[in-house]
């Protein structure tokens, strides 16, 4: 006999499976300009130009916004235990570089 139908005809117990896919923040009702300001000889992004590319979710969770989602398809998809997977990402030299040749709507460079 299956073990669900024993646990329910023992105990009495009934399941119920309100499982919810995990939903990322969405982009709405934001400006998808993001612009950030950078200067020529900067090296990689800080936390408060990342700030502009991305939102959190209530687990603290970073995700980019849509226009700059393709440069993270191969990167683990964030966790609770892994949360700044994304974030650390687009820390990096190699995401500035790829950010100037694919988004430069998305940069200013200041004077």
């Amino acid at each position: 006999m299956n073990f669900l139908r024993i646990l329910k005809k023992k105990f009495m117990v009934t399941f119920e499976m309100n499982f919810k896919p995990f939903n990322k923040p969405t982009t709405e009702g934001r400006q998808m300009s993001a612009l950030i300001t950078i200067t020529e000889e900067q090296k990689n992004l800080d936390f408060e130009e990342l700030k502009n590319l991305g939102s959190w979710d209530n687990a603290k969770r970073w995700f980019p916004i849509d226009q700059i989602e393709d440069y993270f398809g191969s990167i683990r998809y964030p966790s609770r235990t892994w949360n700044n997977s994304y974030f650390n990402a687009a820390k990096t030299q190699k995401f500035l570089k790829w950010l100037k040749s694919n988004h430069s709507d998305l940069i200013k460079i200041a004077q």
